[in-house]
């Protein structure tokens, strides 16, 4: 549940590794306005569209997970890579600061060969920090 890291300052900080169910995105107008008018970046083998929010509410940062299925027949491969993303993004959700981005974001495996959850940890790691930096631009 939380774990203390150290800062780059060496200060301890608690994080907190859950993901709740109030953190996911479930509504399909919401997803459905992703695709229609959400901006979205891509680090192999995964693509993030986003749409930012204003102004923030209880649960600021909504996130859904997708595998085609016309890359992966079986559902079980499907799971295994949404799993993967899911634990990617659960482990590194402290990359964005706390309750500043009100954010819809839908991560989108694109290959079609099963990825190791390290390569896929590393693509959340760096759609997080793009995530991050374009949304102090704005």
């Amino acid at each position: 549940m939380f774990k203390p890291v150290i800062s780059e300052q060496g200060i301890f900080i608690m994080h907190n590794y859950r993901f709740r169910r109030s953190e996911r995105l479930k509504s399909e107008t919401s997803i459905s306005g992703l695709f229609e008018s959400g901006s979205s970046f891509s680090v192999h083998p995964i693509r993030m569209v986003y749409n930012l929010r204003v102004p923030p509410d209880s649960n600021p940062l909504k996130i859904a997970f997708a595998v085609p299925k016309k890359s992966f027949k079986s559902a079980v491969s499907r799971n295994l890579l949404k799993r993967r993303m899911r634990e990617a993004y659960r482990l590194n959700k402290h990359i964005l600061p706390g309750n500043s981005i009100a954010a819809d974001v839908i991560l989108i495996y694109l290959s079609r060969e099963k990825e190791s959850f390290e390569k896929i940890n590393e693509s959340v790691i760096r759609l997080l920090e793009k995530l991050k930096s374009k949304s102090n631009k704005n």
